[in-house]
């Protein structure tokens, strides 16, 4: 009998085959991978949504090829220093160096339940801050 791996034989490897829920995402998540659109992208929605296959496949597109990417995971971002450090303090490297040549360095949050105020306040500082930067 031959084993078949369905998950690796029916996971979408492209954007073009990933079957989007909606008209809007699938603009969006386009427009991330074509470049239209430089801004950071937040996703968010139920499990089992592709969330995190998209966080793959937008990087990817968007290369060329397999990016890297670094994940972070949100538990570990305690501190208003903490989200500073993960993106304010590296603007200038990130406009220098890039990981493995790519065009951009991805960085992606998982599980992102901030509830405290002042952690939310210093992401959306640094994703304003980050929004004026030619990276």
């Amino acid at each position: 009998m031959m084993f078949v791996d369905t998950h690796e034989k029916y996971t979408p490897k492209s954007l073009e085959e990933f079957v989007f829920s909606n008209e809007e995402t699938k603009e969006l998540a386009t427009a991330s991978a074509s470049g239209h659109l430089k801004k950071p992208l937040i996703l968010h929605g139920v499990s089992g949504g592709g969330k995190s296959l998209l966080q793959r496949l937008i990087p990817n597109a968007i290369e060329g090829r397999e990016a890297s990417v670094r994940k972070v995971k949100c538990a570990s971002l305690k501190t208003a220093d903490d989200i500073h450090d993960l993106y304010g303090r590296n603007k200038q490297f990130n406009r220098l160096y890039r990981d493995e040549g790519q065009r951009f360095n991805y960085i992606i949050i998982e599980e992102f339940l901030f509830t405290n105020m002042r952690l939310i306040d210093a992401f959306k500082t640094e994703l304003d801050e980050t929004l004026g930067t030619d990276l």
